[in-house]
């Protein structure tokens, strides 16, 4: 991609942000980073704005939802706001898997 295509691709997510809402804050529109970490995906997503893809104008998929909160790909949702409403009040499952494997060593010893 040349320069001048990012710099082109720039402006169009610059205002694709200005008419959806201000990345990063708490409640609104998020734009994500390839170089960082998701931010929180929170159940209230659906109605205050949603998390921007990081090179496309566009809201993240459920399924892109889906594995940033760590579920199966073979796990499915009813529709959008179900799906986003159980990833954001959930514990992630492989946060949670983690958790129970140290548990279970501690029970054990």
């Amino acid at each position: 991609m040349s320069l001048d295509q990012l710099v082109e691709q720039a402006r169009e997510m610059r205002a694709f942000i200005k008419h959806k809402g201000t990345p990063g804050s708490s409640m609104g529109t998020k734009l994500l980073s390839w170089d960082r970490p998701s931010c929180t995906i929170i159940k209230q997503e659906v109605g205050a704005g949603g998390i921007i893809h990081p090179s496309r104008d566009r809201y993240l998929s459920t399924g892109e939802l889906r594995r940033i909160g760590s579920f199966p790909d073979a796990f499915r949702f009813t529709d959008r706001k179900h799906a986003v409403e159980r990833i954001g009040n959930s514990v992630p499952p492989l946060l949670m898997r983690s958790i129970a494997r140290h548990v279970r060593t501690l029970i054990a010893r």
